[in-house]
């Protein structure tokens, strides 16, 4: 996913919305979907989590340096809190 962060702002992206950017709590084995349907096993240890979750926080001030905005397409992400989140919808 890192890869795609560092080139939207070489595409010259002005906004970028995350679907399924799936972390769990760092004390649980599970992970949470975005689309709610079940779990999958949290592989990395408690310390590991956290370390994901101030890294997301780190995309996210990258990205406000360049001018980009980062949101969240999910109210189930453990990403920073500092990220933006906005309920996704499906139109059916």
């Amino acid at each position: 996913m890192k890869q795609f962060f560092f080139m939207a702002e070489y595409m010259g992206f002005s906004k970028v919305s995350t679907i399924g950017w799936d972390m769990g709590p760092p004390d649980s084995l599970e992970r949470n979907h975005f689309y709610g349907k079940g779990h999958r096993v949290n592989i990395l240890e408690t310390e590991e989590s956290k370390k994901e979750v101030e890294l997301s926080k780190g995309f996210y001030e990258w990205f406000k340096s360049k001018d980009i905005t980062l949101e969240i397409l999910s109210e189930n992400s453990y990403a920073h809190e500092i990220i933006p989140r906005r309920r996704y919808c499906v139109s059916k």
